[in-house]
């Protein structure tokens, strides 16, 4: 995979250059010379295809559009501002779906959206979004931990959830 942050939105990053001969030498003298436990790869691995998941049921800029009903400029500029969230992916915006409802957006995930921290990937972003987060739950709850996208969705103060993004 090969991903960078810039701003809110993750770009095609070049990988490094390949290194000689002499450099990998180098690199495995200083090294512990041990291989990558498996669980590493396979971390790797699923955190990848997590993220191709996200990627795959992304909108696209005319689709978001067409949803919120406005022109896909306005989208560009919603994703400018930092009001949407949006990837970067092949030289293409990508909008995650978990910001959107069947009509719109969620209510009030545009508050939370700019106070997110332009370090976090697009795979941790998503993830907390769906998280159950022991900060947000009411008593009609039954004082059950909501999701930050059940809290927005309940009506619940957006701030409350923009609180806990922005410490990220």
């Amino acid at each position: 995979m090969r991903v960078r942050l810039v701003g809110r939105v993750a770009v095609d990053a070049p990988l490094p250059p390949a290194l000689t001969e002499a450099e990998a030498e180098a690199l495995a003298s200083g090294g512990s010379g041990r291989p990558v436990p498996d669980a590493a790869v396979a971390a790797a691995a699923l955190a990848a295809a997590a993220y191709d998941e996200i990627v795959e049921a992304a909108l696209s800029v005319d689709d978001a559009a067409e949803r919120l009903g406005v022109n896909p400029s306005r989208v560009r500029q919603r994703l400018g501002e930092g009001s949407l969230y949006g990837i970067k992916h092949a030289g293409t915006w990508r909008l995650p779906s978990f910001q959107f409802t069947k009509r719109g957006l969620v209510r009030g995930i545009d508050v939370v959206l700019r106070v997110l921290s332009a370090d976090l990937s697009a795979l941790a972003v998503v993830r907390w979004f769906e998280t159950p987060n022991p900060d947000l739950c009411t008593r009609d709850d039954d004082e059950r931990a909501l999701t930050p996208l059940e809290w927005l969705a309940a009506g619940h103060p957006a701030d409350a959830a923009a609180e806990l993004a922005n410490a990220l």
